[in-house]
């Protein structure tokens, strides 16, 4: 009697082909990365976990339709020299405008700053492409919410929906920008390569501007005819990992914690949660047990209460892009992990994430990196939390009493103005 056939999840590979294209992509580094490729196959992977679905999602596609959004650019612009050019005010011939070198056409006789905000302008006015109503972020500013994702939606991260609906989160913008910008220099239609820089905080619409000291000569790939230079930074691409972490974020998040990138404000409200704090209310600790039972039967989505596998998958990438500049992203994929099961990588990470912000060069980097030093009563979470994975106890008990305890000793130290000395009293 032959044995059943193996049930074959496509999903599940489909997830892992994506994740493996994302890697070998951040692998390639900064100068080498192709930012929208690496945008589309986070909405690959993403895709395969929400809709297990056994057809592949077509990164090639949308890839497609952001060259033909350059096409688009170029055939505009192309005719509009020919019309202006053919006389000048004088009423005599000007053959000027019909430079056509490198298959340019109209963008490739102005002048590459001129280009370059004639493309810009174009993406931005004809081509309809604007920034979604909520900007950067949906979350109200020094709030608690029991929920992030009512009030963040992912769509406006995924960069394929920001091409089919033209709206989107200013990072996804800046990486379609600075994607058709690459694409014209390819096309020979822009004679320079040129740069995409974020708007200040994230609020507003990217810039470009021409990098008019590399030719397009210098940046195609020998015989290749690609792009072997990135020049929009992958902190775009890290931004969007958070907003999609922010949407997808299965417990309490505090936007009065994090007043720098917004996306460390929901630590907390995990860590207390495993750690079975009196302070979780009724409903947050439903949200986990239901959260808990259908991981056991190999669900991870938990509608309405935030996605942990989706959130788990942009907090591994957001370690992959930043974790050693950032170890506060190793903290909340850990603190995940233990909600999980997965004890060993919450470990890991919890562990690292220590290591690297109690070391006497900590506070140097944090600065050189614009984050605030870390909060003592984050340390002694994460302590407490390596405490139960280390004992295998379950959520409650000691661990318990040592956040309340922690709780009472930083209110004790802020109601009697000691400063830090009384704060650093939580780490003993």
């Amino acid at each position: 009697m032959q044995p059943p056939p193996i049930r074959l999840d496509f999903s599940e590979q489909l997830a892992a082909e994506a994740r493996l294209a994302f890697a070998r992509n951040v692998a390639r580094g900064e100068a080498g990365i192709n930012l929208a490729e690496a945008a589309l196959q986070v909405a690959a992977e993403d895709d395969a976990i929400a809709s297990s679905s056994t057809v592949a999602f077509p990164v090639s596609s949308y890839m497609q339709r952001i060259k033909q959004l350059a096409d688009e650019i170029a055939t505009q612009h192309r005719a509009v020299p020919l019309a202006s050019s053919s006389t000048d005010p004088s009423g005599s011939s000007n053959g000027s405008g019909s430079n056509t070198s490198g298959g340019g056409g109209g963008l490739a006789a102005l002048p590459p700053s001129e280009a370059v905000g004639a493309v810009e302008a174009a993406l931005f006015g004809q081509q309809r492409l604007r920034l979604a109503r909520c900007g950067r972020s949906a979350l109200p500013a020094r709030a608690l919410l029991t929920h992030p994702g009512t009030h963040e939606s992912a769509q406006p991260a995924y960069l394929n929906e920001v091409l089919v609906r033209r709206v989107g989160h200013p990072a996804a913008l800046a990486i379609i920008l600075h994607e058709v910008l690459q694409q014209l220099l390819v096309s020979g239609d822009i004679t320079v390569a040129a740069a995409v820089s974020p708007p200040p905080g994230w609020a507003g619409l990217p810039r470009a501007y021409a990098l008019p000291h590399l030719p397009r000569h210098m940046v195609l790939g020998a015989g290749t005819g690609g792009i072997t230079l990135n020049a929009c930074s992958s902190e775009a691409l890290v931004e969007l990992l958070r907003h999609l972490k922010r949407a997808y974020w299965p417990f309490q998040w505090d936007t009065s914690i994090d007043t720098q990138h917004c996306s460390h404000g929901g630590f907390r409200g995990a860590a207390k949660s495993a750690l079975g704090s009196e302070e979780v209310t009724a409903e947050v600790r439903a949200i986990s047990a239901t959260a808990a039972h259908r991981l056991q039967r190999g669900i991870w989505t938990s509608p309405g209460a935030g996605d942990l596998r989706r959130c788990v998958a942009a907090c591994e990438r957001l370690v992959m892009l930043a974790g050693d500049e950032q170890p506060r992203e190793r903290r909340d994929l850990g603190v995940l992990y233990l909600h999980a099961g997965l004890f060993d990588e919450a470990a890991a990470e919890l562990s690292e994430y220590y290591r690297r912000t109690t070391r006497p060069s900590a506070a140097a980097a944090a600065a050189a990196a614009g984050l605030t030093s870390e909060d003592p009563f984050d340390l002694k979470l994460t302590q407490l939390l390596l405490k139960l994975i280390e004992t295998g106890g379950a959520p409650g008990g000691e661990a318990a009493s040592g956040v309340a305890a922690a709780t009472a000793s930083g209110a004790a130290a802020a109601k009697g103005g000691e400063g830090e000395n009384a704060v650093m009293l939580l780490l003993l």
